[in-house]
């Protein structure tokens, strides 16, 4: 039996914590400082759409990642202001 169907919830949060790692190590690869120093929040090139496609090839399934503008929302919680498309 797996582990998502012995303890699910454990499951998901182990997948959410180790989700949520990935994603702060990916914004923070593409990131750069506020140029004029006026502000704490970080720019990133990632656009969210990127975020999931990386996420995807580490291994997260799909179905547990979120749509494009809830990710965009997760990292603009985190801190960083996404670039446009």
């Amino acid at each position: 039996m797996s582990l998502a169907r012995a303890l699910p919830h454990v499951y998901l949060f182990v997948n959410y914590f180790y989700s949520d790692q990935a994603l702060g190590k990916l914004a923070e690869a593409h990131a750069q400082q506020d140029p004029t120093f006026n502000s704490t929040i970080g720019y990133t090139r990632l656009s969210a759409a990127e975020a999931i496609a990386q996420l995807k090839e580490l291994f997260f399934p799909g179905e547990q990642l979120p749509s494009v503008s809830t990710m965009a929302e997760v990292l603009n919680g985190m801190g960083y202001r996404l670039r446009q498309w």
